[in-house]
């Protein structure tokens, strides 16, 4: 099964379902060409959570060696007026 990438926009929850029912991978085109391809995933394989990623990841590169936070990322005060 192919679709169009605009199609596969607008309906992608749907189409999404029908490969995971199906089986069948699903192709979405770009002006006719290929573009990429769901597929379904395979029976008995779940998707971790991030908390397995970071279990991974510790294990791969070991423990981070100090405590870090995410940056206050809301700096809107300190922008100066476009105006």
């Amino acid at each position: 099964m192919s679709v169009g990438i605009f199609e596969a926009k607008n309906r992608l929850s749907e189409l999404c379902e029908k490969v995971a029912l199906t089986g069948e991978p699903l192709l979405i085109r770009r002006r006719g060409e290929p573009l990429v391809r769901i597929m379904p995933l395979p029976a008995g394989e779940e998707q971790g959570s991030v908390w397995s990623t970071v279990k991974e990841s510790a294990a791969k590169y070991g423990p981070l060696d100090e405590d870090w936070s995410v940056p206050d990322r809301s700096h809107g005060d300190l922008r100066e007026s476009p105006l």
